[in-house]
């Protein structure tokens, strides 16, 4: 597969069209090059914040009836048709502009005034605290900062790609309401940190992985003491500053896994727990 047939299959594979034999092709074409990459992430990027913003609504049902009250029988004679149609449009005219400009003035605002919700900072301080590297990690994720080093849907590629890199074992939920489309590797010091991105219908999810027995050693990568205690007796932690932005942590065999999503608490909990 070349670039050209790649890029033909950009708007494709976003939506989640593409045959599995496709798809795999194209996964492997765009790990390999940058150029189609960088495309096929400007993509998305752009289609995430047109459906954030806009969201499709229904039309009132007097406004169709309105616009279906217009159209003339065909039974009418083709003169009676064109004056009535010439008339129609000369007296509402001034409306259709009106409209037209109401609808103008209503964009701009809701551009200028609504806010997305993915610009909404998430920054904090730079420091071995789990939590504050997963919001971190997250905000690079929105800005097109931290992208996947291997890009598949295929939790079993993932495992045995970091099956010789990391010194715990990965954990890949399957969670049916997300999709899992990449992930990468780095290093805290000594400490191995898996980076996953799953996408929950347009919405991003990172998960951060470490090592728990790192993380009680509280050298190099550590939760603060509050969070670790509620950690270690539920097994579960989490954060809910904002109703769109949520993080959970937990434990999973020998794993500590940290999630951070701009979606609600409970759908977040749902997905993971799903996925367990």
């Amino acid at each position: 597969m070349d670039c050209s047939e790649v890029q033909d299959l950009i708007t494709p594979a976003i939506d989640g069209e593409l045959e599995e034999k496709l798809k795999a092709q194209f996964h492997r074409h765009i790990t390999e090059c940058q150029r189609c990459r960088s495309e096929f992430e400007l993509e998305h990027i752009t289609k995430q914040l047109v459906r954030r913003q806009f969201q499709r609504v229904q039309a009132p049902q007097t406004l169709v009836s309105q616009i279906r009250t217009q159209f003339v029988p065909q039974s009418v004679s083709s003169g009676t048709v064109s004056s009535n149609i010439f008339g129609f449009f000369k007296k509402a005219s001034w409306k259709i502009a009106f409209a037209a400009c109401g609808i103008a003035a209503a964009v701009v605002i809701l551009l200028l005034l609504a806010p997305l919700k993915s610009h909404h900072s998430h920054a904090q301080p730079k420091d071995g605290n789990i939590i504050h590297q997963s919001y971190n990690n997250f905000d690079e994720v929105l800005k097109g900062i931290m992208k996947p080093e291997i890009t598949t849907d295929d939790p079993a590629t993932i495992k045995s790609y970091f099956a010789q890199r990391v010194n715990f074992k990965v954990n890949v939920p399957c969670m049916k309401r997300c999709k899992l489309f990449g992930a990468l590797f780095s290093n805290y010091g000594t400490e191995n940190i898996v980076h996953l991105l799953y996408k929950y219908d347009d919405d991003p999810i990172y998960l951060y992985q470490t090592s728990l027995q790192a993380v009680l050693a509280g050298q190099s990568l550590k939760l603060p003491p509050s969070a670790m205690e509620q950690l270690l007796r539920t097994g579960w932690y989490v954060e809910n500053h904002l109703p769109e932005c949520t993080l959970v942590i937990w434990i999973a065999d020998s794993t500590v896994c940290s999630a951070v999503a701009d979606i609600q608490k409970d759908k977040l909990l749902a997905s993971l727990q799903e996925g367990e």
